[in-house]
């Protein structure tokens, strides 16, 4: 119905006629017939798919794994965008720098490290981690990357996107 405006005619149709075959005669009561029922359609339609994404997000926040992130840690957000012409797995996932300013048991709300008044959002925790490392001004436009050629522990570096 919602395809082609009108309920689909397969064979069976030519040697069982259905009841509801019956043709208006004015072009204005078909028109105004068939907004009713495109009408009635998208309202169920929109319906079932609002009951759709609570069930998906239910199911979805059951997997939700146990965190430890707390209000005012710095946090990482992995990046499920693919990038045209890149090969996934050279791609760095795991993006910015934010502060968390508020946690709930299936989402935290986050905003920019560098920018305190920018914009904050709400992210799901299964896309966070936790950042283990300095917290340096300007540093939310650069990535985390590894640095093993330094001997130590601390082999984390912040590396500009531009090297």
């Amino acid at each position: 119905m919602l395809l082609m405006c009108r309920e689909p005619r397969i064979p069976l149709d030519l040697v069982m006629p259905s009841a509801d075959t019956a043709v208006e005669s004015e072009p204005g009561q078909y028109a105004a017939n068939l907004h009713a029922k495109m009408a009635e359609v998208w309202d169920a339609t929109r319906k079932a798919i609002g009951y759709s994404k609570v069930l998906q997000k239910k199911y979805y926040d059951k997997k939700t794994n146990p965190s430890d992130i707390k209000v005012g840690d710095a946090v990482l957000m992995y990046d499920h965008r693919g990038y045209r012409g890149l090969t996934s797995k050279l791609v760095k996932r795991w993006k910015g720098l934010y502060i968390v300013k508020h946690v709930d048991e299936t989402n935290a709300i986050i905003q920019l490290f560098d920018n305190p008044d920018s914009e904050a959002f709400k992210v799901h925790l299964n896309n966070l981690k936790l950042y283990i490392g300095p917290l340096v001004r300007g540093s939310s436009s650069h990535e985390l990357s590894l640095d093993l050629d330094s001997p130590g522990d601390d082999n984390l570096s912040l590396s500009s996107g531009s090297e």
